[in-house]
């Protein structure tokens, strides 16, 4: 459900799936592909790829689609990163403060670059502070035809992971 309506309609409501697969290859080398799907969007279908490869014992790279880093680990618990990264999704639209977008679809899209920190204290939980720019951002209301491209702005994102 992605919708600016506070309440549950049909409008609001799609499917997604992501279904991937992937193999280690060596010790140092492994891949992965797969596809991102939505019953919502004008891209009902994006294609992942991903190819991660150890070429020290500290630096990995990490090269593909929605994301491509370089990751350098500092110690058992923490690590930097840098890279680029796909950013995206689909919304319907009831309201909006423009005339001839109410009651609309729209796909939001967005390529931030920039760096971060990853601290793990265990096995279980990972903390992430990522930060830097988006470069490039656009808000497509394709059923209307209409598309919004946004300046580059400043991120900051704070994550944190649990494993069970």
């Amino acid at each position: 459900m992605s919708s600016d309506e506070g309440g549950f309609s049909s409008d609001g409501f799609r499917l997604s799936a992501i279904v991937s697969v992937g193999h280690k290859v060596s010790p140092t080398f492994r891949w992965n592909a797969g596809f991102a799907a939505s019953t919502e969007g004008d891209y009902p279908v994006l294609p992942m790829l991903g190819l991660q490869w150890e070429f020290s014992p500290d630096w990995t790279l990490a090269f593909g689609f929605p994301k491509t880093e370089v990751i350098y680990q500092m110690s058992p618990q923490l690590s930097f990163n840098a890279g680029l990264c796909f950013q995206g999704g689909s919304y319907a639209i009831s309201t909006v403060n423009a005339p001839g977008l109410n009651d609309t679809h729209m796909d939001y899209r967005e390529f931030r670059l920039g760096g971060g920190l990853s601290y793990r204290p265990s096995a279980a939980i990972e903390l992430r502070l990522d930060g830097g720019a988006v470069i490039n951002r656009r808000f497509d209301y394709y059923d209307r035809n209409f598309e919004i491209k946004g300046d580059s702005a400043a991120y900051v994102e704070l994550t944190m992971k649990l494993r069970f």
